[in-house]
This record gives structure tokens, sequence and C-alpha cells, in this order.
């Protein structure tokens, strides 16, 4: 599910200020559903998308999860989760607000099985960030980039240079040998061979290149939403009793 939320500062019903972090958990308020989830972030008007690590406030982004089926436009809602029970109270049989119970109310507290899926946290936090339900289709592509960079050391003939610093292994050269390679003034190339087995790569480009000049890679990953289906069962499964009665 892909939806566009926006953080400003305009709107008053927007009190947090910090930034989001792709996959970090809120919960979602997509129509009449509640549920939590761990969306991740992108940005852009057409396919590919491009993945962002943080929403910041005065943003329009997109937020993809996998979730319950919801239909177009139906409004967003998000909030940070706040805690329900204690962390320092877990493992020691304690349950918080045990502090009102005595006698027998307290044995029954404490004896209380624990549950099959993580406790719904059904106190909301701060509203975070509001929208719509944009679109349902998992095969919208999100993509997140990174540039490699390396130097160029030793300048050969026929539009050829030696460079480092790229890679550091002969395994990386010959798996990223079809990747183009450009710098700033505009060369492109591609790297023809490794040398040698710490990363020296044997690269041609469109142009005579410059010594010292720096060679650029952009690499590409497809990402996707974490799938966690505790979050999707919350509220849904109901507890199931081990002990079985024989009739």
């Amino acid at each position: 599910v892909h939806t566009r939320l926006a953080r400003l500062e305009s709107d008053e019903t927007v009190s947090y200020s910090k930034p989001l972090l792709s996959k970090e958990e809120l919960i979602l308020q997509v129509g009449i559903r509640r549920f939590r989830s761990t969306p991740i972030f992108s940005k852009g008007k057409r396919e590919p998308y491009r993945f962002v690590r943080s929403f910041d406030v005065n943003e329009r982004l997109q937020a993809s999860y996998y979730g319950r089926v919801a239909y177009l436009p139906s409004p967003v809602l998000a909030f940070l989760p706040s805690s329900r029970i204690d962390p320092a109270s877990q493992g020691r049989g304690e349950v918080e607000g045990m502090g009102n119970l005595t006698g027998n109310a307290v044995a029954a507290a404490a004896a209380r099985p624990p549950p099959l899926l993580p406790p719904f946290d059904r106190t909301l936090g701060p509203l975070v960030a509001t929208g719509w339900v944009e679109a349902v289709d998992p095969f919208r592509v999100m993509l997140r980039h990174r540039i490699l960079n390396g130097k160029i050391f030793k300048v050969h003939k026929y539009n050829s240079a030696t460079m480092r610093d790229l890679v550091y292994c002969k395994e990386d050269g010959e798996f990223l040998k079809d990747v183009k390679l450009w710098t700033h003034t505009g060369l492109e190339g591609r790297i023809q061979r490794c040398i040698g087995t710490h990363g020296n790569l044997k690269c041609t480009f469109t142009g005579k290149p410059t010594l010292g000049e720096a060679a650029f890679m952009t690499l590409y990953k497809r990402q996707f939403p974490p799938l966690n289906l505790t979050t999707l069962l919350d509220d849904c499964v109901p507890p199931i009793s081990t002990n079985k009665g024989i009739a």
C-alpha cells in the first residue's frame, strides 16, 4: 500500500518536529482500520521512486508498507507509538498498573500467561503526519542509489587510464565490469579489466582524462518495506488455548 503523507508547520494538528526514519514503527489509521507498520519513505512523481532515509518537517513523501486492504482515497493518520508495558518490568512477571492491586489480584495478574503476539499499543503518541492512500501496487519500484568514486593515477594512450580506490578487491571489479563510469568533465567510460588483486582497474573513456581526476560509478538497489506478520495480525488472532478437553 502506498500513501502520500505531509508534515507541514502550518498544520496545527502535527506537533512532532523531529525527523522520522524509514522502517521506524508507526501506528497508522487508514480509514477505519488502525494497525502498526514500519513504512519506508520515497519521493518522486513517477517510477522509479527514490528511497529516502528520513522524513523531515515541511516535506511531502510517499510511505509504502505491507498492510490490510485499503480503498482509494482513504484518509491516513500517522502516530508515534507510546509504550504500554514498562521495559524494566519485562521478564520479572510484573505488569504495568499492578501498584494499585493487592492480595489475590496481584497473584492472578503475575500468573497471567504471556500473549502470543506483542501487545498492541492502544495509547497513541503524537500525530506526526497526515495524508491519504495513493495506490495499492505491489510492483512499484523504489530505488536506493549510491555513488562510488575512484581516482585516476595513471593516464595511457587511446583514452585509457588506470584507476584506484573505486573497489578494493578483484572480485568486486569483475562484478561491476559492465557498469558505466562518469566524470565531472562529462566523460563516460567502462572498466576494461582488473589489474592485480587490490582493486586497481584499467578503464577506457570517451575522451582523454586528466591525471588525478575523479571517476564515479552510480549503483542502484531496489528497496522493499519490512514484512512483519505480527503487525498485520494485531487484534486479529484470538488467544489459542493449549488445554484441550477430552470429551
